[in-house]
């Protein structure tokens, strides 16, 4: 079959790119890089914090994270200036390891001579074999990043990444700040990091791949190759591939990219493009493995990048769409006036569910090319619906190919009387969820009006109650800032589906300004209550409620409130399938389902509920 490719322009942008190390061993070996942490003893990943040495972790104002670390000489013990350091140990380190330790400094106050320093200390027991240093030595009102690096000489067996000032003089006056600390140990000069714009791709894609290419090493890297081996079924757009935005040059015969002298600390951005061919088989992941190398021989880990195969919805597999529609004269065809039955579930022989939407179309993408059974659960249909064409459909696929099922029903005579068949429609089946025991309680308005003796407005309160017929009482309760009953509704059996309040107490008085909570509570049979979490609300006098309206209520800190602010279940009930009601309605009409109002749509009138 003839592959139509998929191309993405290798011009994008870059910065999406989350690099990932090849390997553990050039990872950041420094624990609290960021000093998000408290300090410790320079061992198990943490900064040494020896008292009175004039270590500062700084709150706030960081360049990276929430926090910087600060030496400042005035904090020395007095008596004689000793250095102000602080470290962190990797261990064990052998010989011939490339140690890399760079970190954001920023110089605030330095005596003349004075340096803010990172060090690489190479040591073993026995003490310091050597060291490499890096400072800065002009005073800034901004950070940047100093970088060093060297090779583990002979006896090595750990490393010290050690920060720290180095005096001139013991007048104590200069400071310096450092965030943002990485520190890595490997055996080779060469630091690869490679990312892909995507993990899974289809046959004809391009997937752009980018590596960040770092010369860790103390020196000048010459002739440096990239080595790039793609699994059979994929190949590299060596036409493409660029060098910080410069091509470069192939060699005949392998995909061998040559970068040419990286000097020092140089960090570059490397990027190919890798084309899925037909070749590749859906299903499986393909490797690109990529090394870099010298004349005289590998100086980079050898990492991989994997792809995995996927088929694509449009080109390798098939959509079934369709329709289940009320089919009044029963000939299985959809004419003028037979409407889509909305909410309908339909299931698939691989456990597939989709649902009709209001108008009764349904769609199952990316369905895998051969033999599918597609099934409507009658349970959604109103009892006593009987099917005109059957209640399962046989699909055969294809890959890239539309596939129609549709399905004819013939809803049973409506009950609402004739005269108001035009104007509401209604179905009621199984829901599409279970029910869980649901109880509220909503209070209009919550900021309250208060007169002489009267309220401006009354408050309603709305119950919200999924087992009325499960209560024997219910109670209404309103306290005050000290969780003090101030007044209480109640009554008998199932609760109603509003209570009006006059403002008034329980001493009759009217209620005064303040903030109040109230909680709706039900008790069963066996005398177990199942009550609200707290709502609050607010009564303000209308003689000083003007700048006051809009204040958010803060709940009070003393009182009962503790005790009653979390909702309680204890009647024990089960999850039970919902009862779907749904219809149309005049846009502007009201509906009301058990005395609780549903929301009609605006425009098209239809409405639903659980």
């Amino acid at each position: 079959m003839t592959r139509i490719f998929k191309i993405i322009s290798l011009g994008m942008m870059l910065a999406c790119f989350g690099f990932q190390h090849a390997d553990a061993a050039v990872e950041n070996m420094l624990g609290n890089a960021g000093f998000e942490n408290p300090l410790g003893s320079g061992v198990s990943n943490n900064w040494d914090n020896t008292p009175n040495r004039g270590i500062v972790r700084v709150i706030g104002g960081a360049p990276e994270g929430a926090a910087f670390l600060r030496l400042d000489e005035s904090t020395t013990v007095a008596g004689g200036f000793v250095g102000v350091f602080t470290f962190q140990t990797k261990n064990p380190v052998t010989p011939g390891a490339i140690v890399a330790f760079n970190a954001l400094v920023r110089a605030n106050t330095l005596d003349p001579g004075d340096a803010g320093q990172i060090r690489i200390e190479f040591r073993n027991a026995g003490g310091l074999i050597s060291a490499v240093n890096g400072s800065v030595t002009a005073t800034s009102t901004s950070f940047s990043r100093i970088s060093i690096s060297g090779t583990a000489p002979a006896g090595t067996t750990f490393v010290s990444f050690v920060l720290r000032i180095q005096p001139s003089n013991a007048t104590g006056g200069s400071s310096v700040d450092y965030d943002d600390i990485h520190g890595t140990v490997t055996h080779f000069p060469i630091d690869l990091q490679a990312q892909a714009v995507r993990h899974s791709a289809s046959p004809g894609d391009i997937i752009l791949v980018a590596l960040r290419v770092e010369n860790i090493s103390a020196d000048t890297l010459r002739q440096v190759e990239l080595f790039v081996d793609p699994q059979e079924g994929i190949n590299v757009d060596t036409e493409e591939a660029s060098l910080d935005g410069t091509r470069v040059v192939q060699r005949e015969g392998s995909v061998i990219l040559q970068l040419g002298d990286l000097s020092r600390g140089q960090e570059s951005l490397f990027t190919f493009g890798a084309i899925l061919t037909s070749a590749v088989q859906i299903g499986k992941s393909y490797d690109i493995t990529i090394f870099a190398r010298t004349p005289g021989g590998p100086v980079s880990e050898v990492i991989h990048v994997r792809i995995n195969v996927e088929s694509d919805p449009v080109f390798d597999q098939g959509t079934i769409i369709g329709k289940v529609f009320h089919d009044l004269n029963q000939d299985g065809v959809q004419q003028d006036g037979e409407e889509g039955i909305p909410r309908v579930r339909l299931v698939t022989e691989e456990g597939i569910t989709v649902i009709t939407d209001e108008h009764g179309r349904y769609h199952i993408p990316a369905v895998k090319p051969g033999r599918h059974i597609v099934k409507i659960d009658g349970h959604t249909l109103p009892n006593g619906t009987k099917f005109i064409t059957e209640e399962s459909y046989l699909v055969k696929t294809t890959p890239g190919i539309l596939n129609k099922a549709n399905f004819a029903v013939l809803l049973p005579p409506s009950s609402i009387p004739k005269e108001y068949q035009e104007n509401l429609k209604v179905m009621i089946t199984q829901g599409l969820d279970t029910s869980r025991p649901t109880l509220d309680v909503i209070m209009d308005p919550d900021l309250l009006k208060v007169g002489i003796g009267v309220l401006e407005k009354e408050p309603v309160f709305q119950f919200r109650i999924n087992y009325a017929d499960y209560v024997k009482k219910w109670y209404l309760e309103i306290r005050d800032e000290l969780g003090r009953e101030v007044w209480i509704g109640f009554g008998v059996g199932k609760p109603p589906a509003e209570v009006i309040w006059s403002g008034q107490m329980e001493d009759g008085r009217i209620i005064a300004p303040g903030i109040y909570s109230y909680q709706f509570k039900v008790e069963d049979q066996k005398g177990q209550q199942d009550w609200t979490p707290l709502h609050f609300f607010r009564v303000l006098s209308k003689n000083d409620s003007l700048g006051k309206e809009k204040m958010e209520i803060e709940i009070p800190t003393v009182g009962d409130f503790n005790i009653f602010h979390d909702g309680k279940q204890s009647i024990p009930l089960v999850a039970k399938p919902t009862i779907r009601i749904s219809g149309h309605t005049k846009p502007g009409h009201e509906v009301m389902i058990n005395d609780f109002p549903v929301e009609v749509h605006s425009e098209s009138g239809f409405f639903e509920t659980e």
